[in-house]
């Protein structure tokens, strides 16, 4: 029997940005939107396999229909949080590529048996979760996992 591919459900491209406002009225320029913020609320949220807080990074964040797919995007504004060591770092670019999958503890336990770094991790309010992974492993580029909450 064939497994789906983790990257068979392309949810969404972010991008880092400096200013969501300014980002938000360039992309509604180029026919993308509208804009909104996701519903989903944090319960659990880990930074390098550490439990932080789930409000301990500030972000702000839209997404935004392109076509079959979306586009996030992504500010932030607080703290050393790992949005803004990414900017800093790369200035504003695709910070990662969204994928929706089935078990999200399945798929981060494949990444990490693998060598893959799992940045952060979250479990959302009501189910599901999300979680960037290092692809690259030279931080240029991340894959998020996001299980739905149902």
């Amino acid at each position: 029997m064939d497994e789906k591919s983790v990257y068979s459900n392309l949810h969404h491209v972010c991008l880092i940005v400096k200013d969501i406002d300014m980002a938000i009225d360039h992309y509604r320029a180029l026919g993308i939107g509208p804009f909104q913020s996701p519903p989903v609320k944090t319960a659990e949220l880990t930074f390098k396999d550490k439990p932080v807080p789930p409000d301990y990074f500030k972000r702000w964040e839209v997404m935004g229909k392109m076509g079959a797919i979306n586009l996030q995007l992504c500010q932030p504004i607080s703290g050393n949080s790992p949005w803004q060591q990414f900017l800093d770092a790369k200035g504003e670019c695709v910070h990662h590529l969204g994928f929706f999958v089935d078990d999200i503890k399945k798929e981060i336990d494949q990444f990490k048996e693998a060598g893959f770094e799992v940045i952060l991790a979250s479990k959302f309010v009501g189910g599901g979760g999300a979680a960037y992974i290092d692809i690259s492993k030279t931080g240029d580029f991340y894959i998020e996992l996001i299980q739905p909450h149902p």
